[in-house]
């Protein structure tokens, strides 16, 4: 039997006899390491939250028309828009539940928040310089038939997103 004690790990059986600090150290440090790998394979397996951002990047740089529902794989039925600049307290007001928005200070991000039932599923950054969303930005948002987009690309090459 193994027994954890404050200052060393002990083997016992007939004779109580110390087992090295460096063996308990090992397998401390070892347990250690293996959950801050699972952590942070858990935190970044899925950073987009079910939205397919290559296929809208792909859609936008071929300046093809595009609808948001097919980037997407969870059900839900509104999907808001918000510009820069929008304060977290806005989009709560509007989406019915807080949001984080990292890059609300910034001039370079929308927030799309896609909601189900009246609660916040999932909400992706798109950064401006990709797919300009700040056009298309509506208070009551939009349900899953009105996604349908097109690009309009402007002289200085800036992709400027457009209901269709």
């Amino acid at each position: 039997m193994i027994i954890r004690t404050n200052d060393a790990c002990c083997l016992s059986n007939d004779k109580t006899r110390k087992v090295s600090n460096y063996s308990c150290d090992h397998k401390m440090w070892l347990a250690s390491i293996l959950f801050f790998v699972l952590v942070l394979i858990s935190c970044s397996r899925d950073a987009s939250h079910g939205f397919d951002q290559s296929s809208l990047q792909r859609a936008v740089a071929n300046k093809e028309a595009f609808d948001l529902a097919k980037f997407t794989s969870f059900p839900w039925d509104a999907m808001y828009v918000f510009p820069p600049y929008t304060p977290e307290t806005d989009i709560k007001a509007e989406v019915g539940s807080a949001v984080p928005f990292p890059h609300s200070d910034s001039g370079a991000y929308c927030l799309l928040v896609f909601v189900a039932q009246g609660k916040a599923l999932a909400s992706v950054e798109v950064a401006r310089n990709i797919a300009d969303f700040s056009g298309v930005y509506r208070k009551e948002g939009y349900k899953v038939a009105e996604v349908k987009f097109v690009v309009e690309e402007d002289a200085t090459g800036w992709k400027k997103v457009r209901r269709k």
